[in-house]
């Protein structure tokens, strides 16, 4: 049985993944005018390759293989095509469409955090000591000036 816990992060992980998935497919469709291309043909969309690519990034996963097999146990109701998906394949159409991924990024930022001046900065003071202060450092130091001339 499942506990309550678990069920509730991976139902709150379950929007956000379709919430993500909705904003790329949106700024896709407008970033690519031939986006229907093809897309019978193909088991994932070229949006749903783009969603579950960031998402790869924001998890931190980096083995294809693993993110693809997690994907395929817990996403495949929202994700049909990922089901036995290969991981070259799944390589090879992100490597096809990696020059939407950066303006996607850039657009998923502001819909998803806002715009950068209103992030907040931490301007906590720090003690900077100059390098020649560093007791270890001092004979780097000359060394590196002799070097210069």
């Amino acid at each position: 049985m499942a506990h309550t816990k678990h069920t509730l992060s991976l139902t709150n992980l379950e929007e956000a993944v379709t919430v993500l998935f909705c904003l790329i497919d949106d700024r896709y469709r407008l970033l690519n005018p031939n986006w229907r291309s093809y897309d019978s043909l193909k088991r994932l969309s070229d949006s749903e390759v783009l969603a579950l690519a960031i998402f790869q990034q924001l998890r931190g996963v980096e083995s294809e293989r693993s993110f693809l097999r997690d994907a395929g146990r817990f996403f495949t109701h929202l994700f049909p095509g990922v089901a036995g998906m290969h991981p070259s394949s799944f390589h090879r159409r992100v490597r096809r469409l990696r020059g939407y991924l950066e303006p996607l990024r850039c657009a998923l930022l502001t819909d998803l955090v806002g715009d950068p001046e209103t992030l907040v900065v931490d301007s906590t003071l720090l003690e900077v000591l100059h390098p020649s202060c560093i007791p270890g450092r001092l004979l780097s130091l000359r060394a590196l000036r002799e070097l210069r001339g």
